[in-house]
């Protein structure tokens, strides 16, 4: 008789596998968790419009953003202005922080130099508000 070591090694596998208690899958063995519900909670803009001041310093290079008459409602909302080039419409900088009151000043981090064509457009609690 002849040994045949693969037929060997495969029987064992078999066996070991029966041992551990494999078995094949099945779909009555899944556990279901409850339906589950879509969320989506819409909010809406805290202000229909806003003031902003362009304000240069050093001769023109530094330069500070005030943004004015923001309701009260947007208070503790993070507020971003981005400045564009209204000729080009290429873009300049942007800054961003907190509406602590019915006012806000930020300031880009670095110095950079304020042009009759600079435009701004903000955005409170990352809706866009119109400015003026």
């Amino acid at each position: 008789m002849k040994r045949r070591p693969g037929v060997l090694v495969a029987l064992l596998a078999l066996v070991a596998l029966l041992a551990l208690g494999v078995g094949p899958a099945s779909a009555s063995k899944l556990t279901f968790v409850g339906g589950q519900r879509p969320h989506v909670q819409a909010t809406q803009r805290c202000d229909d419009a806003v003031r902003v001041k362009l304000t240069s310093s050093f001769f023109g290079w530094g330069i500070s953003a005030t943004v004015s008459g923001i309701d009260g409602g947007c208070s503790g909302k993070p507020v971003a202005v981005y400045a564009y080039n209204s000729t080009t419409g290429e873009a300049l900088w942007s800054v961003s922080g907190t509406v602590t009151g019915t006012a806000v000043t930020v300031q880009p981090g670095f110095w950079t130099w304020l042009d009759s064509s600079d435009a701004v457009y903000v955005m409170i609690g990352a809706w866009p508000v119109p400015s003026q």
